[in-house]
């Protein structure tokens, strides 16, 4: 019996090009429908402004990560890191990301990729942000989830609903610098055994987006030594 010959890339790109069509089409009809009563569309503005994006974002082919995770993680620092430049803002404190930031990745501005921060969920008084969080990542084309160790509870079960809403996600170990090369191994192992059947084991990295300073010591011309700091670069 011949084979049934597989799809080649340009019946590939040909399909994905009618799936978008045919999706920019739906929201223009969803969001133009003009039988929709002034009073429902107004009590629905936030889903509408959040169609609306996604049909500017099909239009503009633009694409859209998104860094979630528990506050204090280091998300912002991982952006920062990304594009080379202090685009977001770090702080020590915890909400320091009261809303969703965006900026354009400029290493890839012709492609149109936007990285988008958010709210740490599992912060103290944050239910309003990390309920923004959460709808930036439901939208989003890849989810960064950001964590800092073995994952918690909580961490765990944002996880799973990522994963349930179809959000491709990439599981992110960030501050790995403060791990040694052992505790590194056991810890992605724990990770990896954790998130089974939610995040492939190849999709799950370490990062140190800010590692701590070095300390170096040099003898000076008298031969006295001279301590200094030299800040270590993202890993």
């Amino acid at each position: 019996m011949p084979r049934t010959p597989k799809p080649g890339k340009q019946e590939n790109r040909l399909e994905e090009d009618r799936d978008n069509t045919l999706a920019r089409e739906s929201l223009k009809q969803l969001l133009e429908d003009q039988r929709v009563p002034d009073a429902i569309r107004h009590s629905l503005k936030n889903e509408y402004a959040r169609l609306q994006d996604m049909l500017n974002r099909l239009e503009n082919q633009h694409l859209h990560i998104v860094v979630f995770g528990r506050v204090s993680a280091g998300k912002s620092s991982l952006l920062n890191a990304l594009t080379g430049k202090e685009l977001f803002s770090v702080s020590v404190l915890h909400g320091e990301t009261t809303v969703p930031e965006r900026t354009r990745w400029e290493e890839h501005a012709s492609d149109g990729v936007f990285l988008v921060d958010t709210p740490g969920i599992n912060e103290a008084w944050g239910e309003k942000r990390e309920q923004l969080a959460i709808e930036a990542s439901e939208t989003a084309d890849l989810v960064i989830f950001v964590a800092d160790g073995d994952l918690t509870e909580i961490e765990m079960r944002a996880l799973r609903d990522l994963v349930t809403s179809g959000r491709p996600v990439l599981l992110v170990i960030n501050k790995s610098d403060l791990y040694t090369p052992s505790q590194r191994a056991d810890l992605m192992a724990a990770v990896t055994s954790r998130t089974a059947g939610l995040v492939d084991a190849r999709n799950i990295l370490f990062s140190a987006a800010s590692p701590g300073s070095q300390t170096v010591i040099t003898l000076d011309a008298e031969g006295n030594e001279v301590e200094t700091q030299r800040q270590r670069p993202p890993d």
